[in-house]
């Protein structure tokens, strides 16, 4: 079958059927890009697909890995857009971050506003009244300490869909994610070239939802 079948620009194909297409994003691949002439996951799968449709469901950002599901129908897009809104589009993440996590686990309640940085989108924490902010909830749980590098693995649920909300709520916190040159610290950057690691350290692990046409429970979980 399409098991791990490998596409051009290393994306994995992970699960395939006539609704869907769940792939394993490669870190530095966006996911869509309006620069013409660049490579991204959509035009990569559209050309797999022969022109066919690619519907977007949820996003990672470029530096990112992880596991995506597009939809190869306007009827399992529209259910599976459904199902991100209602919250029933499980998404867990992994984020190696600098220091020590002291909590088992918790959660930040952040708002968070786009603003335009050297004329990039980034993320900021603003305060709860401000008109442009909106609510940011992020729950983590500690899966490992590594003491000789002073870093901490987190898995991470967010409860939002924010713009490069798990990055920008880390950091806030001060918790940088290994390797984010945007939201990270001298630190964490150093402990990146430290351990050769040349992208943000955060992935998305494990994605679940339930599928578009026969509504049967879909989980899929990367290692």
């Amino acid at each position: 079958g399409t098991q791990d079948k490998l596409l051009v620009m290393d994306i994995k194909i992970v699960y395939e059927d006539s609704e869907i297409i769940v792939i394993n994003k490669p870190a530095g691949l966006p996911t869509q890009t309006s620069k013409i002439g660049s490579k991204d996951a959509v035009s990569e799968l559209k050309n797999y697909l022969k022109g066919g449709y690619v519907g977007i469901v949820h996003r990672l950002d470029q530096p990112v890995e992880g596991l995506l599901v597009f939809a190869k129908n306007k009827a399992a897009a529209a259910a599976l857009s459904k199902q991100l809104v209602g919250n029933l589009l499980n998404k867990r993440y992994y984020a190696l971050v600098c220091g020590k996590v002291e909590a088992e686990s918790g959660e930040f309640v952040d708002y968070l506003s786009k603003v335009k940085e050297n004329g990039a989108d980034v993320a900021s924490v603003v305060e709860s009244g401000s008109k442009d902010g909106k609510k940011a909830v992020l729950k983590y749980k500690v899966r490992e300490f590594r003491e000789e590098n002073n870093a901490t693995l987190l898995e991470v649920e967010i409860e939002t869909g924010r713009f490069h909300q798990i990055r920008c709520q880390l950091a806030h916190h001060g918790y940088p994610i290994v390797g984010d040159r945007k939201y990270g610290t001298d630190e964490a950057a150093a402990l990146a070239v430290k351990l050769g690691l040349k992208n943000v350290q955060l992935k998305a692990m494990s994605l679940e939802f339930k599928h578009p046409k026969s509504g049967k429970p879909m989980s899929f979980v990367l290692f």
